[in-house]
């Protein structure tokens, strides 16, 4: 609050006078009403404040008005300041596309970005099909995550059976404690020598070719994202339309009444990767290749 001596600086005489017992008794005021709660601040502080004291609040800018910066740069472009237009929202057409449909376009989208899709597997083969395949690429070691138990029972035990060497999910991976490493180091470091992830995948949309892993079932994504071979097993009734529709499975399917996923993990093809120079590799940050195996009921 500004002293009477500087407020008397811009007035004389009787104003001065005045002037002081009003800031005097102001202080007073504001004194004897600190001990005090107030029953509402802002009416306190209208009563308390002197207009001479009080601020007036500062309109916020204008951001649609162009800057005068803004201004001399499109004068140098040679446009002129004008509002711009405004966004056309895309039509939008749905349509209740069949399982065969959907399968055949999600086929089709995940083939354009490099993915590779084998449909309507039956699951009693799927796990044969799928020791065929590491076989074929000589691997020698496969992580399996719990998603994949659910949907294959005993698969673990089958491909051990087959020769391979088989990592479980974090949950159930078993460490050397005296090495000094935590759990989850000791399974990074594990996944960096695995040939191959196995997984499942909650949704797929079709239009897009892209796998949906939420966080609730495959719990750990290093599964998905390290080896590199990445093998994905996906119901044939996961497979949704489009992104509105996972959307709306999400909010209001078997999350509608609990906490939403906290990870929701999209994938689209392998990983692929460009610099600034438009030059495209393969695998840097993912899987080089990805499998889709669409099981029937």
């Amino acid at each position: 609050m500004l002293s009477a001596a500087r407020r008397c600086q811009r007035l004389s005489g009787d104003e001065c006078q005045m002037a002081t017992e009003k800031v005097e008794n102001t202080d007073a005021k504001v004194s004897r009403s600190s001990s005090a709660v107030p029953p509402a601040s802002d009416h306190l502080n209208s009563a308390l404040i002197p207009d001479t004291l009080r601020l007036e609040s500062t309109p916020a800018p204008d951001t649609r008005r162009p800057t005068p910066m803004l201004s001399r740069i499109r004068a140098a472009l040679g446009r002129g300041d004008h509002e711009p237009n405004p966004l056309e929202r895309l039509p939008r057409t749905y349509s209740e596309a069949s399982i065969d449909d959907r399968i055949s376009l999600f086929t089709a989208e995940l083939c354009k970005v490099g993915g590779n899709v084998e449909p309507l597997v039956d699951r009693r083969s799927a796990t044969t099909q799928i020791a065929e395949m590491l076989k074929a690429r000589a691997a020698t070691a496969v992580a399996v995550s719990n998603g994949v138990e659910s949907l294959l029972p005993n698969a673990r035990e089958y491909f051990a059976g087959q020769g391979f060497q088989v990592t479980p999910s974090l949950s159930e991976f078993q460490f050397d404690s005296s090495s000094g490493e935590t759990p989850a180091e000791a399974y990074k470091r594990t996944l960096i020598n695995v040939d191959a992830g196995v997984t499942t995948a909650d949704y797929a949309i079709a239009d897009t070719g892209t796998l949906v892993l939420v966080s609730g079932s495959e719990q750990h994504r290093l599964i998905s994202l390290v080896p590199p071979l990445h093998i994905c097993l996906l119901k044939q009734d996961s497979i949704l339309p489009n992104l509105a529709e996972l959307i709306y499975r999400v909010n209001d399917g078997p999350y509608s009444k609990t906490r939403p996923p906290l990870v929701m993990t999209f994938i689209t093809g392998p990983s692929r990767t460009a610099d600034i120079e438009l030059t495209l590799t393969i695998g840097v940050h993912g899987p080089r290749e990805l499998q889709v195996f669409i099981c029937s009921q």
